[in-house]
């Protein structure tokens, strides 16, 4: 097992959260929560039964997957990198995730958020450095595409649900960007 590496993990998580999540986020309203930057821009669901989140996000498409509104961006991050891997590793795993109903406005879905990395956060410090080291076996199967395998430790997922929150975060901050500047012109 190599020395300590949950340390500057769970840093590298709380320095861009701060940054990104904390800062840039605050006072996110209904209006950018659903906007659609154009036509066609994939979005939550909304039926009798709640809000819902679909995955993946190009399922309804036959071409590329269409931009995504910030509430779609902010249950991805909210219920498929943090809900969905904490039940898996630390909870117990549903069935399907995709089924779990989603808020349907902007301070709930950061409260989510908030609450869903908190969780995943305070397990992982909780699990400790050995856990990092543990192979991911059948908890995620083999996906090529995310570049881990059954073998693979979990500080590689750990990392790739680091870098998902990140870029996910930055597209949000671009989308409130752009819906700031959208009368400017």
């Amino acid at each position: 097992m190599p020395g300590d590496a949950l340390g500057p993990v769970l840093n590298q998580l709380d320095v861009w959260w701060w940054g990104s999540v904390t800062n840039r986020m605050a006072g996110l309203t209904d209006d950018e929560f659903w906007w659609e930057p154009e036509p066609g821009t994939f979005g939550l669901t909304r039926r009798d039964d709640g809000c819902f989140y679909e995955w993946p996000p190009g399922s309804r498409h036959e071409t590329t997957p269409p931009v995504t509104t910030i509430g779609w961006r902010l249950a991805h991050m909210s219920l498929g990198c943090f809900y969905q891997r904490w039940q898996t590793y630390f909870g117990e795993p549903l069935a399907d995730w995709t089924v779990v109903p989603f808020v349907d406005n902007a301070a709930d879905a950061l409260a989510h958020l908030e609450e869903w990395k908190n969780q995943w956060r305070s397990s992982l410090e909780a699990a400790g450095e050995a856990f990092l080291w543990e192979p991911l076996g059948d908890r995620e199967g083999d996906i090529p595409i995310m570049q881990l395998g059954k073998a693979d430790p979990v500080i590689n997922l750990v990392l790739h649900i680091n870098r998902e929150a990140m870029h996910h975060g930055a597209e949000i901050c671009l989308l409130r960007d752009l819906y700031r500047a959208r009368n400017l012109n």
